[in-house]
């Protein structure tokens, strides 16, 4: 350690605070051995509240001197005890002892030391530095140089922060940019509504975000969809959707470009959808919630499956678009049914239920009991915990079927189905397959590839979504 009184006040409390975490990585690279920082602080602070005792002065880590000593081999613990006996010694006996040392001696070790540290950082480094770093080494040498040890520290401080905002910014907050067409909402629809919010789906612009928004990124999030609403050979722009699930936080700038982004949204006609915002994001839009629940150019949900549900919805609610559910079950399957046969036969194997608000369709974990065709209102699958917590996993409704996997596989339920509505359900159990297996095989053969069909969709949509999501 270095004795403060080498430097004036305030250098030396500067110092003092700056030496160990920036000495000990230094010292990690040189002596190829790992530091313990907070060691090393409670050495100094024991070393310097025993010097301080006996009138000392405090003391701090020497990047040069440690060094020094590594060099001539004398890296253990008895240099340091060496080094205070003499220093005692010194003291007992007086200056006159330091006489005998001869002075090229002296100098000739920090010569040496200093064209070292020269050679190492402004020639060597430039093999593993690349050009920015190394210029500002040469810099931080510079400003040592001129203006002292503190001011160059500092100066190299300001330099990493500047030259970390300016890649920071090179960083694409984006992390996927998907389309309604590539990713849909957990909602199960007839296979004619899926079809047609695959063809519209272009009009719902998806930007999964990451880190840390601030000035440097945002404007590139704005540019994003500027570019997105000015392609003409896609459908018009109709909903831009931000997930901030992966957002770490954001700065001033970045709620501006979100103003900014609404306001663009008012002028041509878009929505700007938040999902997943943050209590820091909703507080700092300074909108309440009714605005922001609204039907206006921000809004705001909990989630990305129930945003892109919203937009989905909105995009089927418009004039051009007349598919609707047909209301008896047989007209809702013919869309996946097989012409050798009317899904009307199948009827009489069916139950009809009837089912009122917020009931248990199926419960998790109960025995199956086979499947049921949704002819009217709307069901929710659903994982439900021990805590009472629940977590949606698909919305269905008219035209749907929820149950099959337990009908083909046995077991018992793996979710449970809670109707959000009143709704008329078609239920097929194992022991009325099994008679419509046996008193008509033609029709028994349609169901079976219907459901394969029903299937196979499914896991096109899904394979779909996966692979937009790992381009």
């Amino acid at each position: 350690m270095v004795p403060s009184q080498m430097f004036p006040w305030p250098n030396w409390a500067a110092s003092l605070t700056l030496s160990a975490p920036f000495c000990s990585p230094a010292l990690e690279l040189a002596t190829r051995q790992e530091v313990d920082i907070n060691q090393e602080l409670r050495a100094a602070g024991l070393a310097t509240s025993l010097a301080s005792a006996g009138g000392g002065m405090v003391g701090f880590h020497s990047l040069s001197l440690s060094r020094l000593a590594s060099s001539m081999g004398a890296a253990n613990r008895w240099v340091g005890a060496l080094s205070g006996a003499l220093c005692g010694l010194a003291l007992l006996v007086g200056p006159s002892l330091i006489s005998y040392l001869p002075r090229y001696l002296c100098g000739g070790l920090l010569f040496f030391l200093g064209l070292m540290f020269l050679w190492e950082w402004v020639v060597e480094a430039r093999r593993s530095l690349n050009r920015v770093d190394h210029a500002v080494v040469l810099l931080i040498l510079g400003v040592i140089g001129t203006l002292g040890y503190t001011q160059g520290i500092i100066t190299g401080v300001v330099a990493a922060i500047i030259l970390f905002i300016h890649n920071y910014s090179r960083v694409d907050v984006v992390t996927n940019v998907l389309s309604g067409a590539q990713l849909s909402s957990n909602v199960d629809r007839p296979v004619g509504l899926m079809r047609e919010l695959k063809e519209r789906g272009q009009a719902i612009y998806i930007l999964k975000l990451q880190g840390f928004i601030f000035f440097g990124t945002a404007s590139h999030l704005l540019e994003k969809i500027r570019t997105r609403y000015a392609k003409t050979s896609l459908l018009p722009l109709r909903f831009v959707v931000l997930d901030f699930r992966r957002v770490t936080g954001l700065d001033s700038s970045a709620i501006f470009s979100l103003r900014k982004a609404e306001q663009m949204g008012q002028k041509r006609g878009f929505a700007i959808i938040i999902c997943h915002a943050s209590a820091e994001l909703v507080s700092e839009l300074h909108y309440s919630q009714e605005q922001l629940n609204g039907n206006g150019s921000l809004r705001l949900y909990a989630d990305l499956d129930h945003g892109l549900e919203a937009c989905e919805n909105e995009l089927l609610r418009l004039p051009a678009t007349d598919s609707r559910s047909p209301r008896r079950l047989n007209e809702q399957l013919s869309a996946l049914w097989p012409r050798e046969a009317s899904p009307a036969g199948l009827l009489p194997y069916l139950e009809r239920q009837e089912f009122p608000a917020q009931t248990h369709l199926i419960v998790q974990g109960d025995k199956s009991c086979g499947l049921y065709f949704i002819e009217s209102g709307h069901v929710t699958a659903r994982l439900e915990f021990s805590d009472g917590r629940t977590l949606r996993l698909r919305t269905m409704g008219p035209g749907t079927v929820v149950g099959e996997i337990s009908l083909f596989l046995g077991g018992p339920r793996t979710a449970s189905v809670v109707t959000n509505e009143p709704c008329v359900v078609y239920g097929l159990t194992p022991a009325a397959l099994a008679r419509l297996e046996q008193a008509e095989p033609a029709l028994a053969l349609a169901f079976h590839r219907f459901m394969v069909c029903l299937l196979a969709e499914r896991l096109t949509n899904s394979t779909s979504t996966l692979r937009s999501l790992l381009e």
